[in-house]
């Protein structure tokens, strides 16, 4: 009986109502920072670009979207760009870092996305992936996506804070389980995932609760491992997806 209600939960999550509607993006939050001030593309020792959504519209959700990236702009800009510089001791390449976006979702329900990090400082390349995913649901609207919500599994308002605790954990569990099955089928049928990526490694650099984002175009939870697990062979802005749908998750509840 609790599954089926976790399965109409869930059901409810993924089934998107006719009337729902991408927002409209705008032009995007972008720019370019030179440090030490005063410097230039030529002469600047650290260079950092960013780019950021920004979406039309009136209402809860459009405003805490643009206000989350506003924010994060304002603050990497204030802190990150000078410290960073000032901790580069080899002056004599340029280092930098170039932020980028790529939308996963948008469509009335969820607006979720991958950001993607990428610096080379001093002669080093360090590749990041952050996923974002807001629900624009009215009761919810403009919020950031916990996964125990995502799935179902626990109102993202509960003021448990043993159960919220609890699920996520439980989720994570199951989580990893589904990933490291999936990784075996994957070299059972010859893909060179590395052998270092096994049990040890996901328990302590793979962190389901933050290493996920929203597929709008299956309607599945994609959970990704951090570009540097991926070993030396693969390109460094690449990284591992693992895709899950609602009764693939909930099967193991």
């Amino acid at each position: 009986m609790r599954k089926s209600c976790l399965a109409l939960l869930l059901l409810a999550l993924f089934v998107l109502p006719a009337y729902a509607e991408p927002l409209e993006q705008l032009p995007d939050l972008a720019g370019t920072v030179y440090w030490p001030e005063g410097t230039d593309a030529e002469s600047a020792v650290y260079v950092y670009t960013y780019a950021y959504p920004q979406v039309a519209g009136e209402g809860e959700a459009v405003e805490a979207i643009n206000k989350s990236f506003a924010d994060l702009v304002a603050d990497s800009l204030e802190f990150d760009v000078s410290r960073r510089g000032e901790e580069i001791a080899d002056t004599s390449a340029q280092s930098r870092t170039d932020i980028t976006y790529r939308v996963t979702a948008n469509d009335g329900e969820y607006f979720s996305l991958l950001v993607l990090s990428d610096s080379t400082v001093e002669g080093q390349r360090f590749v990041s992936v952050k996923a974002q995913v807001f629900s624009l649901d009215t009761g919810k609207a403009g919020h950031q996506v916990t996964l125990p919500y995502l799935l179902g599994i626990l109102e993202d308002d509960s003021d448990d804070d043993w159960l919220r605790d609890r699920q996520t954990q439980r989720a994570e569990e199951i989580i990893r389980m589904l990933i490291l099955d999936e990784i075996e089928s994957r070299r059972t049928q010859g893909e060179a995932i590395p052998e270092e990526i096994d049990e040890e490694l996901l328990a302590y650099d793979f962190y389901p609760e933050e290493d996920f984002y929203y597929d709008g175009e299956t309607g599945s939870v994609v959970f990704f491992l951090q570009p540097f697990l991926n070993g030396a062979d693969m390109a460094p802005d690449d990284f591992y997806t693992f895709a899950f749908d609602a009764e693939e998750i909930l099967d193991e509840m």
